[in-house]
């Protein structure tokens, strides 16, 4: 299990964890030297951003992100961006042309981002059991990793508003935020509650209820419940 230490989220556009490495690949091929990548894996660009106001994307900013495939091939320096409502990766090659990483291929992606907090990992997974709306190719944003694993699911959609006025209809993309747990290998869905949390770690029940009446966690505060977390997943 990679050693990453998850002490700050920020829950807005940006969540900011802990300083990390992207040298966890096991292979140096950068994604710009393989010439049949386009062939095997690519698809023609395919863009929801002209679909309605706002971005499907998590960032428009392309990033230099290491990528595991479905398949278990490692690829390290990719310049990639996360489309959130076809659940997909855009990857840009050698020769600068955009293409389409479908929806289930990329297993897991990790870059890194400078902010005001310093360098920050940034590690999103596919591959979790299926749960509400979600499929087994949903994108997460994993906030502590560990026994007890705390994620989180952000999707976009378009959705039609009309002006009462005008009579005009616009397309505007809304993001919807949905925070999980996984433990033996099953979801649950995030509940605002010190019963849940205790439930959830039942094993160590003594030692997180004293931790949370130490530290003063509140149950509802998702930036807490991710150190409350990561502290079990310590014991």
């Amino acid at each position: 299990m990679r050693s990453i230490l998850f002490c700050l989220v920020c829950i807005s556009h940006t969540v900011c964890l802990a300083q990390g490495s992207l040298s966890g690949t096991s292979s140096n091929t950068r994604f710009g030297t393989q010439v049949t990548l386009s062939d095997a894996f690519g698809r023609p660009i395919i863009t929801a951003t002209d679909e309605g106001r706002g971005s499907a994307f998590y960032s428009n900013e392309y990033k230099y992100a290491d990528i595991v495939l479905r398949q278990g091939r490692n690829l390290s320096g990719v310049k990639t961006r996360i489309d959130l409502l076809l659940q997909s990766v855009q990857a840009i090659g050698r020769d600068g042309v955009a293409m389409t990483l479908e929806a289930g291929l990329v297993k897991e992606l990790r870059y890194a981002d400078t902010t005001r907090e310093g360098v920050l990992l940034y590690q999103w997974q596919t591959g979790f059991p299926p749960v509400d709306d979600k499929t087994d190719k949903q994108f997460y944003l994993v906030l502590a990793e560990g026994k007890c694993t705390l994620l989180r699911s952000i999707q976009k959609r378009v959705n039609e508003r009309k002006n009462e006025l005008s009579g005009e209809i616009t397309r505007e993309f809304d993001t919807y935020e949905d925070y999980y747990f996984f433990q033996n290998g099953a979801m649950k869905r995030w509940k605002r509650t010190k019963e849940f949390l205790l439930e959830l770690m039942a094993d160590r029940q003594r030692e997180i209820l004293k931790y949370i009446e130490d530290n003063k966690i509140k149950p509802g505060k998702i930036e807490q419940v991710a150190k409350l977390v990561f502290f079990y997943n310590t014991q």
